[in-house]
């Protein structure tokens, strides 16, 4: 699980992003000024096990498959 405070990412500030191993997705919950769950979303839907979620020092989201054993970044379009 991870809390958006990256600049890269200003649609998501504040935003927690969770992986689903069992579901093979990333998750979004979107919370208005007052903390209050306001949006669901689901990322990626049937990319595989998601094992991780980190948000570096560069800025960027990386997450990390199961199988194939991979590490992606997420790259704001």
């Amino acid at each position: 699980m991870e809390i958006v405070t990256s600049d890269k990412y200003p649609a998501w500030k504040g935003n927690i992003l969770s992986g689903s191993l069992k579901y093979n997705y990333m998750h979004r919950d979107v919370f208005d000024e007052n903390d209050v769950l306001i949006k669901e979303e689901k990322l990626f839907p049937d990319i595989g096990r998601m094992r991780s979620i980190e948000q570096c020092a560069d800025g960027y989201i990386y997450f990390g498959l199961e199988d194939p054993g991979r590490i992606y970044r997420i790259v704001p379009a």
